[in-house]
């Protein structure tokens, strides 16, 4: 994994968003997780992996995660 945005949305519709790079989180990505509560959702925007061989990031589709 190269890198993903990661995004908190709360309950009352407030959103937090950080850019990651490499697969893990950062201190602020971290601190996101960390604020999970049930009814959040999270989503993974903008993922980009290198598989060996490939001379570049290649995209795969979003995550979303509804926190219960």
């Amino acid at each position: 994994v190269s890198g993903y945005i990661i995004t908190r949305i709360g309950q009352g519709g407030e959103r937090q968003s950080n850019v990651n790079h490499g697969a893990r989180f950062g201190t602020f990505g971290s601190t996101l997780i960390q604020q999970a509560t049930p009814g959040d959702i999270y989503t993974f925007t903008e993922v980009r992996v290198r598989c060996p061989g490939d001379q570049a990031n290649r995209p795969l589709n979003s995550l979303a995660f509804h926190i219960k």
